[in-house]
Protein backbone atom coordinates (compact mmCIF):
# COMPACT_ATOMS: atom_id res chain seq x y z
CA UNK A 1 0.00 0.00 0.00
CA UNK A 2 2.81 2.43 0.87
CA UNK A 3 4.68 1.60 -2.34
CA UNK A 4 1.58 2.24 -4.44
CA UNK A 5 0.86 5.57 -2.74
CA UNK A 6 4.45 6.79 -3.05
CA UNK A 7 4.51 5.85 -6.73
CA UNK A 8 1.27 7.78 -7.21
CA UNK A 9 3.14 10.80 -5.80
CA UNK A 10 5.79 10.34 -8.50
CA UNK A 11 8.47 8.42 -6.60
CA UNK A 12 10.28 5.46 -8.08
CA UNK A 13 10.09 2.72 -5.45
CA UNK A 14 12.12 -0.49 -5.32
CA UNK A 15 11.30 -3.15 -2.76
CA UNK A 16 13.82 -5.31 -0.97
CA UNK A 17 13.33 -8.73 -2.54
CA UNK A 18 13.37 -11.21 0.33
CA UNK A 19 12.85 -14.16 -2.01
CA UNK A 20 15.79 -13.19 -4.28
CA UNK A 21 18.27 -11.00 -2.38
CA UNK A 22 20.80 -9.05 -4.44
CA UNK A 23 24.06 -10.72 -3.43
CA UNK A 24 26.16 -8.18 -5.33
CA UNK A 25 24.51 -5.39 -3.35
CA UNK A 26 25.02 -7.27 -0.08
CA UNK A 27 28.57 -8.56 -0.51
CA UNK A 28 30.41 -6.61 -3.20
CA UNK A 29 28.74 -3.33 -4.12
CA UNK A 30 28.57 -1.93 -0.61
CA UNK A 31 27.72 1.65 0.18
CA UNK A 32 28.72 3.02 -3.22
CA UNK A 33 26.27 0.69 -4.94
CA UNK A 34 23.46 1.69 -2.57
CA UNK A 35 24.26 5.41 -3.01
CA UNK A 36 24.19 5.07 -6.80
CA UNK A 37 20.71 3.50 -6.73
CA UNK A 38 18.82 5.17 -3.89
CA UNK A 39 18.22 8.67 -2.50
CA UNK A 40 16.25 7.47 0.51
CA UNK A 41 15.54 4.16 2.23
CA UNK A 42 12.05 3.83 3.65
CA UNK A 43 11.45 1.04 6.12
CA UNK A 44 7.80 0.12 6.63
CA UNK A 45 6.82 -2.28 9.38
CA UNK A 46 3.41 -3.76 9.97
CA UNK A 47 4.10 -6.18 12.78
CA UNK A 48 0.93 -6.21 14.86
CA UNK A 49 1.04 -6.61 18.58
CA UNK A 50 -1.03 -9.37 20.12
CA UNK A 51 -2.09 -10.15 23.66
CA UNK A 52 -0.62 -13.64 23.51
CA UNK A 53 2.81 -12.49 22.30
CA UNK A 54 4.99 -10.74 24.83
CA UNK A 55 7.59 -9.68 22.23
CA UNK A 56 7.15 -8.37 18.67
CA UNK A 57 10.58 -7.37 17.41
CA UNK A 58 12.03 -6.72 13.99
CA UNK A 59 13.77 -9.83 12.75
CA UNK A 60 16.36 -8.61 10.25
CA UNK A 61 17.24 -11.03 7.45
CA UNK A 62 19.39 -13.75 8.94
CA UNK A 63 21.84 -13.58 6.04
CA UNK A 64 24.09 -10.84 7.46
CA UNK A 65 21.08 -8.64 8.34
CA UNK A 66 21.04 -7.52 4.71
CA UNK A 67 17.85 -5.50 5.15
CA UNK A 68 19.12 -3.66 8.23
CA UNK A 69 20.05 0.02 7.85
CA UNK A 70 23.83 -0.50 7.55
CA UNK A 71 24.27 2.40 5.11
CA UNK A 72 22.84 5.26 7.19
CA UNK A 73 25.94 7.43 7.09
CA UNK A 74 25.58 7.66 3.31
CA UNK A 75 21.90 7.23 2.43
CA UNK A 76 19.16 8.79 4.59
CA UNK A 77 16.41 6.57 5.92
CA UNK A 78 12.90 6.87 7.28
CA UNK A 79 11.01 4.28 9.30
CA UNK A 80 7.22 4.05 9.24
CA UNK A 81 5.56 1.72 11.72
CA UNK A 82 1.87 1.16 11.10
CA UNK A 83 1.03 -1.31 13.84
CA UNK A 84 3.49 -1.22 16.71
CA UNK A 85 4.91 1.92 18.36
CA UNK A 86 7.98 0.16 19.81
CA UNK A 87 10.07 -0.59 16.71
CA UNK A 88 12.37 2.32 17.48
CA UNK A 89 14.00 -0.04 19.98
CA UNK A 90 15.20 -2.20 17.05
CA UNK A 91 16.24 0.69 14.80
CA UNK A 92 17.32 3.62 17.02
CA UNK A 93 19.89 4.63 14.41
CA UNK A 94 17.14 5.81 12.04
CA UNK A 95 16.53 9.47 12.82
CA UNK A 96 13.16 9.89 11.06
CA UNK A 97 10.67 7.59 12.71
CA UNK A 98 6.89 7.72 12.21
CA UNK A 99 4.51 5.79 14.41
CA UNK A 100 1.18 5.47 12.63
CA UNK A 101 -0.37 2.84 14.93
CA UNK A 102 -2.97 1.45 12.50
CA UNK A 103 -2.41 -0.30 9.17
CA UNK A 104 -5.48 1.17 7.49
CA UNK A 105 -5.54 2.89 4.11
CA UNK A 106 -6.73 6.14 5.70
CA UNK A 107 -3.78 6.18 8.10
CA UNK A 108 -1.30 5.41 5.31
CA UNK A 109 -2.85 8.24 3.26
CA UNK A 110 -2.27 10.60 6.19
CA UNK A 111 1.35 9.46 6.58
CA UNK A 112 1.97 10.19 2.90
CA UNK A 113 0.32 13.62 3.26
CA UNK A 114 2.66 14.38 6.13
CA UNK A 115 5.89 13.18 4.52
CA UNK A 116 4.94 15.15 1.40
CA UNK A 117 4.71 18.25 3.59
CA UNK A 118 1.03 18.90 2.93
CA UNK A 119 0.00 18.23 6.52
CA UNK A 120 1.77 18.70 9.85
CA UNK A 121 2.57 16.03 12.39
CA UNK A 122 0.43 16.97 15.40
CA UNK A 123 0.13 13.75 17.37
CA UNK A 124 1.45 13.21 20.85
CA UNK A 125 2.95 9.81 21.45
CA UNK A 126 1.00 8.04 24.20
CA UNK A 127 3.87 5.59 24.82
CA UNK A 128 7.63 5.85 25.21
CA UNK A 129 8.87 4.82 21.73
CA UNK A 130 12.43 4.76 23.11
CA UNK A 131 11.35 2.03 25.56
CA UNK A 132 13.38 3.66 28.32
CA UNK A 133 16.64 2.76 26.58
CA UNK A 134 19.37 5.24 27.41
CA UNK A 135 20.75 6.90 24.31
CA UNK A 136 17.94 5.79 21.97
CA UNK A 137 16.47 9.28 21.87
CA UNK A 138 19.69 10.86 20.57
Amino acid sequence: MVKEKLEKEGFEVALFDYAHPDFYEMFEGGVEDIKSKFDLAVYVACIDTASNQSVRRIDWVHLMAADAPWFLNDVPAMFISVANPYHLLDAPMIKTFINAYTPSEEVVDQVVEKIMGRSEFKGVNPVDPFCGVWGAEH
